[in-house]
């Protein structure tokens, strides 16, 4: 897959599975074919394809693998019998799943690795021995990982990311930021977020493009005309991002169009149908942003 380019940065388009019923080996062809340039997978599901053949189907596909960890949950390795749903409340269960997982990894020869960090209700100190201990980590192995903002984990909201970002100057990020929207029940053009989110935009290295709004982390359409202020101000968020990736001199800018399904995407009363095509909305996002990002920095 040729990747789009603008002088010194690429874009690099990258699809989640995630509301893909296909297999992989139907998958993976159709995303190739749409332009894509890789795939980002929770690793428990490459595993669970199996490695070989999870290899073999990126290779002949041309397709780069951004792997997804998450340090508990269902998608956590060190299941416990007492604790099937793995919620883990010692900061250092969360770090030794975090060191299996990101090593684990490395087999795929991944782009990157995306990780769901730690648990909301970490007190500071707590975050901070989480970072202290994963950050080391990354820096001894040249792991490269970006930590996602995301409601549940550490970096759920703005004013806590806000915090620590000046304590670990090598953390990087994951700007998944519809759920800021939300956890700040705010509409991402106010000015007090925004300023936030310049300021966390020196550190991110991959984009989860997903429009959110004040009471939810996904707007029921993107392309209906009710969502038209809510898409501009996250592309307005965006923007902001590339300028500063640009100004970083990284290699690529990553984006993927993670819009799910339901019960993330609203359903009908009653029937459990959805409101929109799920498929239809992702790969019109990856066009849309692939073209303004081409159209500012090309």
């Amino acid at each position: 897959v040729s990747t789009q380019s603008t002088g010194k940065m690429k874009f690099k388009g990258i699809r989640h599975t995630w509301g893909v019923d296909e297999p992989f080996e139907v998958s993976f062809p159709k995303f190739r074919k749409l332009g894509y340039d890789g795939v980002e997978i929770p690793l428990q599901f490459a595993r669970d394809y199996g490695d070989k053949k999870f290899k073999t189907l990126l290779q002949e596909e041309g397709l780069e693998y951004v792997a997804m960890v998450f340090t508990d949950g269902p998608l956590a390795f060190n299941h416990k019998t007492n604790n099937p749903n793995n919620d883990f409340n010692l900061v250092s269960e969360h770090v030794n799943e975090f060191k299996a997982q990101v090593k684990l990894t490395q087999e795929f020869s991944p782009l990157f690795v995306n990780s769901h960090s730690g648990k909301d209700w970490f007190t500071l100190s707590q975050s901070k021995e989480f970072f202290s201990e994963v950050l080391k980590f990354e820096e001894e192995n040249g792991y490269t990982v970006s930590h996602e903002t995301h409601r549940r984990r550490i970096l759920y909201s703005p004013w806590v990311t806000r915090e620590l970002l000046p304590l670990f100057p090598t953390l990087r990020l994951c700007a998944n930021l519809s759920h800021y929207t939300v956890v700040c029940e705010t509409h991402p053009s106010d000015p007090i977020l925004t300023e936030v989110v310049k300021q966390i935009a020196e550190r991110v290295i991959h984009v989860h493009g997903r429009v959110g709004y004040e009471h939810g982390p996904q707007v029921t359409d993107p392309r209906a005309p009710e969502w038209a202020e809510h898409l501009k101000a996250h592309e307005d968020w965006w923007h902001m991002i590339w300028e500063s990736q640009k100004r970083r001199n990284l290699p690529f800018s990553t984006f993927t169009p993670e819009f799910g399904p339901p019960h993330y995407m609203h359903t009908l009363p009653f029937t459990n149908v959805p409101v929109a095509n799920l498929w239809d909305i992702c790969n019109f996002m990856f066009d849309r942003e692939k073209e303004a990002f081409l159209k500012s920095f090309a």
